[in-house]
């Protein structure tokens, strides 16, 4: 989560990685994984509906055009699920913008926040 915020993040993700003794290797192939691809944030995020508790997993693009100093930032947002999110809370919990079914288990959004 800390790829491109090294400014704040860098002591932090060194602490990380030595508390829970995480492969720097593996975390190395990720980080230029993302840089590459020009991913800003990967993420889970667990919420409730009802009682009943649910994760998603989630990548967060930030938009091309950074070079137009008056456009507004959009974040381009993939969501992975273990099933389909067609529950109404679901709706009513996206701020700005709607989810886009692309199959069974991923959804596509247009965002203002990258997380």
């Amino acid at each position: 989560r800390y790829i491109y915020n090294t400014k704040t993040g860098k002591g932090k993700l060194s602490e990380l990685i030595r508390r829970f003794s995480y492969d720097t290797t593996l975390l190395r192939e990720l980080a230029l994984k993302m840089k590459q691809t020009k991913c800003l944030w990967l993420d889970k995020t667990s919420f409730y509906l009802g009682e009943k508790k649910d994760t998603v997993t989630f990548l967060s693009f930030k938009s091309v055009l950074i070079d137009k100093p008056f456009a507004e930032n959009k974040y381009y947002i993939l969501i992975f699920s273990s099933h389909k999110l067609d529950h109404p809370e679901i709706k009513a919990r996206v701020r700005r913008g709607d989810l886009v079914q692309i199959n069974d288990f991923v959804y596509f959004m247009i965002g203002s926040h990258f997380r």
